[in-house]
């Protein structure tokens, strides 16, 4: 999710451009905070997926 949100921050900021006032210096300021401290809690899951952990996978169904 923090990568799609993300994404959809980058997109806003281009469409804004070097477009002046107060609603946009918020929708600066609310990305610049987004990027700055949500999208680097993604690093430690994917650090989980590059290990390629297998441990969901090795679930069979009569355990449930």
């Amino acid at each position: 999710g923090h990568v799609v949100i993300a994404w959809m921050w980058l997109e806003q900021l281009l469409a804004a451009g070097a477009q002046e006032g107060g609603f946009y210096d918020g929708k600066r300021a609310a990305a610049r905070y987004f990027f700055r401290y949500e999208l680097p809690r993604t690093g430690p899951q994917f650090d989980l997926l590059a290990r390629r952990d297998r441990t969901t996978l090795e679930m069979e169904d009569a355990w449930f």
